[in-house]
């Protein structure tokens, strides 16, 4: 996690009663942003500042790689995010497709929606086929295709289904 990152709230699990309201409006969702690239993260805070689901605000946290994501989502009482934002390509070309399963698998955090952006780069042997047929990521979206209202949308999207199950897969 990075030194800017210290005011992050993630929804605690466990802290929710029945007299506690699910949706308060106080309460931010948490987005885990896991790419590279500094100025992914610079992006992703500009498109996604002010921004208001159901009312609610949004809280990002950075990782820096899958190792990263991981690390800071295995600490104990961690609050856990209700959407992970994941790139494929990092420090290995495979290195979000193992983060997603180790989310998944290691973790055993099923009910997190995660969603890959992929850069499109040529000459990378995970293709789109494989990534859409991946049973650990809930949707692929191309850098390339992303813009400012877009990636709200997919956002959007994703912290509501999270509530409902895993989001519906690209075809």
């Amino acid at each position: 996690m990075q030194p800017d990152d210290d005011d992050l709230m993630f929804r605690d699990e466990d802290a929710t009663d029945s007299q506690t309201p699910v949706q308060a409006p106080s309460n931010p969702w948490g987005i885990l942003v896991v790419d590279d690239d500094r100025e992914v993260h610079v992006a992703t805070r500009l498109v996604l500042e002010g921004f208001l689901v159901e009312g609610r605000p949004l809280s990002l946290a950075s990782a820096y790689s899958g190792a990263e994501a991981i690390e800071l989502l295995a600490l104990p009482k961690a609050q856990l995010p209700d959407l992970v934002l994941l790139d494929v390509v990092m420090q290995t070309e495979t290195d979000g497709i193992d983060t997603a399963h180790a989310i998944r698998n290691q973790l055993a955090l099923m009910d997190i929606p995660v969603i890959y952006i992929r850069t499109g780069q040529p000459g990378t042997r995970v293709n789109m086929k494989e990534l859409q047929t991946n049973p650990d990521v809930d949707r692929v979206l191309l850098k390339s295709e992303l813009n400012y209202q877009s990636l709200r949308k997919h956002v959007a999207d994703g912290l509501l289904l999270s509530r409902t199950g895993r989001l519906k897969r690209n075809s």
